[in-house]
């Protein structure tokens, strides 16, 4: 309907929006979306028309219309698939490039609709899918010292990533921390990938790499750099704050708090400011919640 005030106003009480502007091409492209215009008669102006559903019934007094939605279940689902072809392609290698395209199909789930129960379950996976990735992309574009970079390679090892997304993690990891004679932690990642079911992805070779290398790190037991990681645990379950990259220990008494859009969590302290992941919300806001179809 072009009412783009009242669509931000909903945003704010659903998503706690507080930074509208990476939303203003999405919604220009929505609005252009909906509409289209036929050439007339010589001389006279064009028609304007509006794209409806299917189930619109136009021209029957009093019957509902709704528009064609842009960002449908299957339009995101192809830009997602899309990006994890990127990364898979890239191995990593072109982060940004992947980063930022991510970032925007989930500020994109902001405007889907979902026809029934099950697009709305798909939806709210494409929300925690892109926030996954979102991060995992943003500790590869930080350019840290050669401990920190090391101890970053091992907390994207945690991220939930597709499986064959996950082994790429943990090679990278592994061959980064044996490279720089962090040999327990490289250990840690050889065994993972050799523990791990990652199906087609896990090839004889990766598995022989992994073993030869767990072979040497045996021999050596050491660790060059002092990293916060646990080297013997075999299944890290790590809260990582994303803005500090930092772990956060509730065990131990430390507060967290979410962004009630994308769910990525934070220390305590930064309630309040913009989240750095989806870069649309207030961290730690009270809202609605996310509404993809009428109740």
């Amino acid at each position: 309907a072009g009412d783009f005030d009242e669509a931000l106003a909903t945003l704010q009480r659903r998503i706690g929006l507080i930074n509208a502007a990476p939303l203003k091409p999405l919604f220009e492209e929505i609005y252009s979306a909906t509409r289209c215009s036929l050439p007339a008669l010589p001389l006279e102006p064009s028609i304007g028309l509006p794209v409806v559903t299917p189930s619109s019934k136009l021209g029957v007094p009093g019957a509902e219309i709704e528009p064609a939605g842009l960002f449908t279940v299957q339009f995101l689902l192809g830009k997602l698939r899309e990006g994890h072809k990127l990364t898979t392609m890239g191995k990593f290698g072109d982060s940004l490039d992947v980063f930022r395209y991510v970032r925007r199909v989930l500020q994109a789930c902001t405007m889907a609709t979902a026809a029934n129960s099950e697009e709305e379950a798909q939806l709210t996976e494409f929300i925690e899918v892109c926030s996954q990735y979102v991060e995992a992309f943003y500790v590869q574009v930080m350019d840290p010292s050669v401990s920190r970079s090391l101890e970053l390679s091992a907390y994207f090892t945690c991220v939930n990533l597709q499986p064959s997304h996950h082994l790429l993690t943990l090679r990278a990891a592994m061959t980064q921390n044996f490279k720089a004679h962090n040999y327990l932690t490289a250990a840690n990642m050889a065994r993972r990938l050799m523990l791990g079911n990652f199906g087609a992805s896990k090839t004889p070779e990766v598995v022989n790499q992994a073993r030869k290398i767990l072979a040497l790190c045996e021999q050596r037991g050491t660790d060059a750099h002092e990293i916060n990681f646990d080297s013997n645990d075999t299944d890290p379950r790590l809260i990582i704050c994303s803005r500090t990259m930092t772990v956060i220990n509730p065990s131990r008494g430390e507060a967290l708090v979410r962004c009630p859009y994308c769910n990525a969590n934070y220390k305590a302290q930064y309630a309040g400011s913009l989240c750095d992941v989806c870069q649309l919300s207030e961290i730690g806001s009270r809202v609605l919640g996310v509404q993809f179809r009428p109740l």
